[in-house]
């Protein structure tokens, strides 16, 4: 009986992690605008509303710095710091599947 239940709980181990991986967007955030100093940003996933829900980085990049994230859906959103106004910007939608330029 303990051989069996732990061979099921193998399958359930190993089906969760293969369709968690194969859901996977990874996306490449680079600052490649030279005429903008360092920024300091934050990318999330997007909830329901469309608003910033987990933060999958925050930050700051200089110019041909870059930073990987990952997550199980298909677009991100990403804000910059506003100094001048002690907050994060508008928000801006990407494709996470190749490199976001910033």
């Amino acid at each position: 009986m303990f051989r069996s239940l732990f061979i099921l709980l193998l399958f359930i181990i190993a089906g969760s992690s293969s369709s968690s991986s194969a859901s996977t967007n990874c996306c490449r955030l680079i600052k490649i605008d030279p005429d903008t100093p360092p920024i300091t940003l934050r990318a999330c996933t997007i909830d329901d509303f469309g608003a910033c829900d987990g933060i999958l980085f925050l930050g700051t990049l200089a110019l041909g710095e870059s930073q990987e994230v990952c997550t199980d859906q298909t677009t991100i959103l990403y804000e910059e710091y506003d100094d001048a106004e002690q907050a994060f910007g508008p928000a801006t939608e990407a494709l996470c599947d190749t490199d976001v330029e910033l």
